[in-house]
């Protein structure tokens, strides 16, 4: 999980174990800090939006929600199929990568009467939108794929998000969580979804 570090302006990556010495800018937390973080820890941090919920001190470090930064980071996760190589001079085969989103509306910002208002919304959407980094990362796996020649370590890369129409969901949203979940009952039993989830359980399967 990614939590936006408040006094050092970076996207940090909670590990459950001490990262390796290439890791970058994680160095901010202690290695004795990585080894007592625990699930509910990093859930907290990464979920600390600011005027919503408490901030989070983890080791000394206080920490903001992951999205003002970082609000997909399946970059981040690809950098680290390092951590599972057995030497730091390889590196591992990855055949299946799965993206998981929390819904996303299907209209874009229109533009309204105020042209300062109409700015801070769409600035707003930009910012929560994880689709963007979705797109580019199914470029970067695209383009890696043509230049594999054996079709056994071809990466897989599956994005599951559920699509709302015209309704967007903001953080106080939390009453309408069943409509939330209407949306999704309704995307996970679309045929094009449906053999889409096949096909992914299958490879993790293996």
């Amino acid at each position: 999980m990614c939590a936006t570090a408040t006094d050092k302006g970076e996207s940090i990556l909670l590990w459950s174990y001490r990262p390796p010495i290439d890791a970058g800018p994680e160095s901010v937390l202690p290695t004795d800090v990585c080894d007592a973080i625990t699930i509910a820890d990093a859930a907290c941090a990464t979920s600390a939006a600011p005027t919503y919920l408490p901030e989070v001190n983890i080791g000394g470090v206080v920490f903001w929600d992951g999205g003002l930064l970082n609000n997909n980071p399946i970059q981040r996760l690809w950098n680290a199929r390092f951590d599972l190589a057995p030497s730091p001079t390889e590196s591992p085969v990855v055949r299946c990568i799965l993206s998981i989103g929390a819904t996303m509306p299907s209209r874009r910002p229109s533009s309204g009467g105020l042209r300062i208002v109409d700015t801070v919304t769409k600035a707003a959407s930009y910012i929560t939108n994880t689709e963007a980094e979705h797109k580019d990362f199914f470029c970067k796996v695209r383009r890696e794929n043509y230049r594999i020649t054996d079709s056994e370590t071809k990466i897989e890369y599956f994005r599951f998000n559920a699509p709302t129409g015209d309704d967007d969901f903001n953080l106080d949203d939390y009453t309408k969580m069943d409509a939330i979940k209407k949306y999704t009952e309704d995307y996970l039993v679309r045929p094009d979804v449906e053999a889409t989830i096949e096909k992914c359980a299958s490879l993790l399967a293996k």
